[in-house]
């Protein structure tokens, strides 16, 4: 695929009402990043449901869903 057909990459982060520092690490280390936060846990479901339609509603072609305790490894 040539470079000028690539499509931008877009990453949604949706914190599902965290108690933690979530939102503020993420806005300081991740400004490109589009943050949803949301005011009540809606579970995990939710929270993804949540996240698909933004991305529909962002014209997004692929979703990736990370659980909260993925683990990346290096290659």
């Amino acid at each position: 695929m040539s470079l000028e057909k690539q499509q931008q990459r877009q990453i949604i982060v949706v914190d599902n009402a965290s108690t933690d520092k979530t939102v503020d690490i993420v806005k300081k280390n991740f400004k490109t990043v589009r943050l949803f936060s949301l005011s009540q846990n809606r579970g995990y479901a939710g929270g993804n449901n949540f996240g698909i339609e933004k991305a529909l509603e962002l014209n997004c072609e692929f979703v990736l869903i990370l659980n909260p305790d993925t683990v990346r490894y290096s290659a």
